[in-house]
């Protein structure tokens, strides 16, 4: 966390009314890890101060919404880039059913994507950011036969 990130941290808590709660809110933005504002890594810190503005100042209903929708588009996006999803021209002809049951298994809540929440939402994006970044230009299918043939586990299609 860099000087003005702790300022800004101890601002917000301080307009918040949640000063002596400090330490549960890193605890709980670590997943655990650590109580300590100087062990939090830059997305931890990102999204903590994010969702601390988001408090102070809620967006309303509408940008909300748009907000939302940008994020799940994000989602989709990059799980159509990797392979893992392909859209149908109409829409709702598309199969679903592969990426639900990653996102029930894998995803960081393990929800569906439609029960995310505004404040969850970038979490996710960053886990497939990540995701896309670790499979580079191999497609969903390449990446999941090589971690399956790593297990020995064989697949007949």
């Amino acid at each position: 966390m860099t000087h003005q990130q702790r300022k800004m941290f101890f601002a917000y808590l301080k307009e918040l009314g949640i000063t002596d709660q400090r330490k549960d809110l890193v605890h709980q933005y670590t997943e655990g890890r650590t109580d300590s504002t100087k062990e939090m890594t830059q997305d931890e810190v990102y999204l903590m101060l994010q969702d601390l503005l988001i408090q102070i100042h809620p967006p309303k209903a509408k940008d909300q919404k748009q907000y939302v929708n940008k994020m799940r588009s994000k989602v989709v996006a990059i799980a159509v880039k990797i392979g893992m999803l392909k859209l149908e021209k109409n829409y709702e002809d598309t199969d679903w059913g592969f990426f639900n049951n990653w996102m029930l298994q894998y995803g960081y809540l393990h929800k569906p994507l439609m029960k995310y929440k505004m404040n969850e939402l970038p979490k996710l994006v960053s886990q497939l950011e990540v995701m896309e970044k670790n499979i580079g230009k191999a497609k969903f299918s390449d990446y999941l036969e090589g971690v399956l043939a790593e297990q020995n586990i064989s697949v007949e299609t």
